[in-house]
């Protein structure tokens, strides 16, 4: 009887002592799913913080607050009923008609519907490109805009353009007429062939009628200094200070009539410099054919 007691005890220990590692790893596993569960508690927050960033970006894009993108002009462009945007801004101005003409108006609401910058001051803005020529007048924006090789358009390209919702190609409205045709021009004539000839030698030149030319300009030149200065850099050329020195191969303007006596007649023979009058520097834009201004 003691010998079975003995043996019954010795196989309880062994129970357990191969019960321990059971309990070992079913403790392991409880502290396991507690983890899970724990984690799987704090998913969705996270998940819906995830989410709601996400939306709060969109939101913001949404306002603008994305990248800046600038919008350009609205452009018909080959193809029927193709738009695209222009590669550079659209700056426009116009020479008569007033400053409440139709065509004016037009234009400021184009570039506000369609892209684009409409300028109404009397000067010539350096970065219009885009003239608008209700009546031909000898205008400063008219001669900058032939010197510069801008486009020179007739109204019916504002008018086509809105009613095609976007900016028309331009070359069915330029001003222009093949052959020797002009129009009247202040007290002279406008070859209509020069706002085409101007435009289409930009490219060749690498600029406008003047790059690479520079000036001086007598004090008491018409059209006055400043003006005539605004058209001269308009085509690319440089103008030199008054009382600046002339040099080899710059070019004297000075007064219509004045002769050799003249102090800046005088000073561009000792530089050996040209000497031209502002009615012939200017009728050269507008005259038939393109002529240089170097001689």
């Amino acid at each position: 009887e003691a010998g079975a007691e003995a043996e019954a005890g010795a196989e309880a220990r062994r129970a357990a002592v191969e019960e321990q590692p059971r309990a070992r790893e079913a403790a392991q596993l409880a502290a396991s799913g507690a983890a899970r569960a724990c984690l799987a508690a704090e998913s969705p927050r996270a998940e819906e913080g995830t989410a709601e960033g996400h939306a709060a970006q969109r939101r913001l894009e949404g306002r603008g607050g994305g990248p800046s993108r600038l919008a350009g002009p609205r452009r018909a462009v080959a193809g029927p009923g193709r738009a695209g945007a222009a590669p550079a801004p659209l700056v426009m101005q116009v020479v008569g008609g007033g400053d409440e003409s139709p065509v004016r108006r037009l234009l400021r609401e184009l570039a506000g519907r369609l892209g684009g910058e409409y300028v109404g001051s009397s000067s010539y803005d350096p970065r219009c490109r885009h003239v608008v020529v209700v009546n031909v007048k000898r205008t400063e924006k008219l001669l900058a805009g032939l010197a510069a090789g801008a486009w020179l358009l007739k109204p019916s390209w504002a008018e086509a353009s809105a009613a095609a919702g976007a900016w028309l190609p331009e070359e069915a409205h330029e001003l222009f007429s093949a052959g020797e045709a002009t129009a009247p021009c202040g007290r002279g004539l406008l070859w209509l062939g020069a706002p085409r000839a101007h435009r289409l030698a930009r490219p060749q030149r690498g600029g406008g009628v003047f790059v690479g030319q520079t000036f001086s300009l007598a004090p008491e030149v018409v059209p006055p200094p400043a003006q005539l200065r605004r058209i001269i850099e308009a085509g690319g050329g440089g103008v030199l200070e008054q009382g600046a020195p002339l040099r080899v191969g710059a070019i004297a303007v000075v007064p219509d009539g004045a002769d050799a006596s003249h102090p800046l007649a005088q000073e561009a023979m000792r530089a050996q410099a040209s000497r031209v009058g502002p009615n012939e520097l200017l009728g050269r834009l507008v005259g038939l054919g393109v002529a240089s201004l170097a001689g």
